[in-house]
């Protein structure tokens, strides 16, 4: 089971955020736990106009904030979940604040809505969703602006089992994480792995056809052969697994799947190997510039944030 007890999400006032506070709701409901409504006022003026010159930046900084979680207290009421969600507001730079308090915490879950630009164009700089899904130690969630996917919700894990020895922990991680999101909505749950067809091809330069073809076909039943067990041992009381092995460009295969079945929700990790975490994998990068479900991104276990490091900049 995931970690999901404490979730945070970010609440900006934005229409769409309620999208991610009631996607917040239902996973602290199903696992009996409690979410974070967190609101960043990112903006403040260097000087103040004539008109408030009687206030000083600090006095005008706290009714700023108190007005501003006296809306979001409203929002949350209207939603009949005062008993599930705190409320607080900061200043500061969202993706660093939003951070900063989860790892305080002990939360285990980001909530963020994804803006269209955020889940078209999430690598475009400067964008909180940016700055989360590279920087975030734990779990970082984009609530799609589409809930007319949740009309029929269907959960995608991609995994990756190549080196199966070195991921096979993380790819459990993804499984539970996949499981839960299953649960939370009702929803039939799709495993998917694709053989990387550039990877394979290059045995090509130094084995005779009859070789490469033996290869091949032994490496697609190895790979068939973990993926089975993984899923025997992980997901064997989960209803409505599928489990898919697929072969040639994994992010237009994970794409395509996504687009053609239209799933709710994918769930994949980032795979990157740079210390500070700065850089998401380029399959990761990829596939998420280019759909418009909810996302679920895990980070792989001794991912080091540079937030924890003291590295983290404003952007």
């Amino acid at each position: 089971m995931s970690n999901w007890s404490k979730i945070l999400v970010y609440a900006d006032g934005r229409p769409e955020s309620k999208l991610a506070i009631r996607e917040a709701i239902r996973l602290a409901e199903h696992v009996g736990g409690k979410a974070t409504a967190l609101d960043v006022l990112h903006y403040f003026p260097a000087r103040l106009p004539p008109s408030l010159a009687d206030l000083n930046q600090l006095e005008l900084l706290r009714l700023m904030k108190e007005q501003r979680r006296e809306q979001l207290l409203e929002e949350i009421g209207s939603l009949g979940a005062e008993s599930i969600v705190d409320v607080m507001v900061t200043q500061g730079q969202p993706a660093f604040e939003l951070i900063s308090l989860a790892m305080r915490g002990n939360h285990g879950l980001i909530v963020k809505a994804a803006r269209g630009r955020d889940v078209n164009h999430v690598t475009s700089f400067g964008s909180t969703a940016l700055h989360l899904v590279r920087k975030s130690p734990m779990p970082v969630l984009l609530v799609s602006p589409r809930p007319v996917l949740l009309e029929v919700p269907k959960v995608l894990c991609a995994l990756e089992l190549d080196e199966a020895d070195g991921r096979d922990g993380f790819n459990r991680k993804l499984l539970a994480s996949s499981r839960q999101l299953a649960e939370v909505h009702g929803a039939d749950l799709h495993v998917l792995h694709v053989v990387d067809s550039q990877r394979t091809a290059a045995y090509r330069t130094f084995l005779s056809a009859d070789t490469f073809d033996r290869f091949a076909t032994d490496r697609r039943r190895l790979l068939r052969d973990d993926m089975e067990n993984l899923l025997a041992s992980e997901l064997d009381a989960t209803r409505s697994v599928h489990a898919h092995l697929l072969e040639g460009d994994p992010a237009d295969h994970i794409v395509k799947m996504l687009n053609v079945h239209r799933f709710s929700h994918l769930v994949m990790g980032s795979v990157a190997r740079c210390r500070a975490g700065h850089f998401v994998g380029r399959l990761a990068e990829d596939v998420l510039t280019r759909v418009d479900c909810s996302v679920l991104m895990v980070k792989p276990g001794g991912f080091e944030s540079p937030i924890g490091a003291g590295v983290l900049s404003a952007a």
